[in-house]
């Protein structure tokens, strides 16, 4: 259903949506509620004329979601109600006013993008969060999953840097704050490995595992690697051996 135009009386208002905060700026935005989604869109734009089909292709990719994640009953984890808050720019370069829970997209960002985001919203809501190695390898395998109902294709980029002995430790990144500085250095692509290395885990020992780690950790936590080693009861140096061996389709 559309609801009426909204217009916030200040610029920058903090405002409650449920259990979520968000912030927009003080303009109109029309108002389409889903079963999972509340989507925030501008009058008179492409996103307006083609609602209804965004709204539908979102609710089969958060069915899609999840089915990856295993999930037998949604009531049962606390889905029920919850809603994501879409903000659709009709311009790129208004996106990014969302706080919170939020997610906004500028008018190219949509596709896999809305995708990944939407995965990392749901996993949040499921199990909370993990370091970034895992929170983005989750959302980067959820992504594909959902696309193709079909395990991903190894990546051949990490093959290839670890082949030439340029694939860093996953003691080097498995931290939140290190995972960010190796992105910002760019020598690697830290995407991948933590698609290929979430991919690893999940198709050697199930997805269970995982959630479990999520449950038991936080996006900051320091002691990820005790975590880890708890989950798997094995080291990470184990579990990276074993992965280099997955990568080269070793047994």
């Amino acid at each position: 259903m559309k609801k009426a135009i909204q217009k916030l009386e200040k610029p920058w208002q903090l405002k409650e949506y449920g259990d979520i905060w968000f912030r927009k700026e003080n303009k109109l935005w029309m108002i389409k509620e889903t079963t999972h989604y509340v989507f925030h869109f501008e009058p008179n734009s492409i996103d307006a004329k083609e609602i209804d089909k965004i709204a539908e292709k979102a609710e089969e990719r958060f069915a899609q979601i999840i089915r990856c994640l295993q999930v037998p009953k949604e009531s049962e984890l606390g889905v029920d109600g919850f809603k994501i808050n879409c903000f659709l720019y009709a311009e790129p370069q208004n996106a990014g006013q969302v706080v919170g829970s939020g997610i906004d997209y500028g008018a190219p960002m949509r596709g896999e993008h809305m995708r990944h985001e939407e995965c990392h919203a749901i996993v949040k809501k499921l199990v909370g969060e993990a370091p970034a190695l895992f929170n983005e390898g989750l959302g980067s395998y959820l992504m594909g999953l959902s696309r193709t109902s079909q395990p991903p294709v190894i990546n051949t980029g990490v093959l290839l840097a670890l082949e030439k002995k340029e694939l860093p430790s996953l003691k080097s990144v498995i931290k939140t704050n290190d995972f960010w500085r190796a992105y910002n250095e760019r020598k690697v692509d830290v995407y991948q490995i933590g698609d290929s290395f979430v991919a690893y885990l999940i198709e050697s020992y199930g997805i269970g595992k995982l959630k479990d780690l999520f449950l038991q950790t936080d996006y900051n936590d320091n002691d990820i690697e005790c975590k880890l080693e708890e989950a798997y009861q094995k080291t990470i140096e184990s579990l990276e051996q074993e992965w280099h061996r997955y990568l080269k389709g070793e047994k």
